[in-house]
């Protein structure tokens, strides 16, 4: 299964990319809304911004982190860590998630390291080459799916595609 996370941001004092179809100018507007949403969430120091702020930027660094490093417990993490999202503690859902003290201490250097902003922000251009503007985007097979994100929804769509799969028989 083809796995791709992509994340709803930008980097300080980099132009986002503006619409060009007139079907695109409705989204635009709701940007609009979230970068004056973001400016209230803004630290001032932070280099990338993001809707909900510097925790969301924090929290997505991490899963960029973590589907990297330990993809075979990557969502187990994402259904641990959304139990709790309001809090500071990713450490906590890491370690409910099957990860020992070590691979956590990996993962805290890896967040620490220079190379987690570039490949932050290479995420981030995808997501807008693509054109991905909310959260969740669904692609199946490489399509943007539109039906409702309802699991049986989602699952049924996904099993069409994957016929093989055996929790799809």
């Amino acid at each position: 299964i083809d796995f791709k996370l992509y994340f709803i941001a930008h980097k300080r004092g980099v132009e986002r990319k503006k619409p060009v179809e007139e079907s695109d100018a409705d989204s635009y507007r709701d940007e609009e809304k979230c970068t004056e949403a973001e400016e209230l969430e803004d630290d001032g120091e932070s280099e990338f911004l993001s809707l909900h702020g510097v925790k969301e930027v924090a929290e997505d660094m991490v899963q960029l982190v973590m589907g990297e490093l330990f993809p075979q417990r990557f969502y187990d993490y994402i259904l641990q860590r959304n139990q709790r999202i309001d809090s500071d503690g990713w450490e906590t859902a890491a370690f409910a998630s099957g990860l020992s003290k070590k691979e956590i201490v990996s993962v805290r250097e890896k967040l620490n390291g220079a190379e987690v902003n570039k490949k932050f922000y290479d995420n981030i251009r995808v997501a807008e080459e693509r054109g991905v503007r909310g959260s969740p985007t669904l692609y199946i097979n490489g399509a943007e799916y539109s039906g409702r994100l309802e699991i049986k929804d989602v699952s049924r769509e996904f099993c069409r595609n994957h016929r093989g799969y055996e929790k799809c028989r």
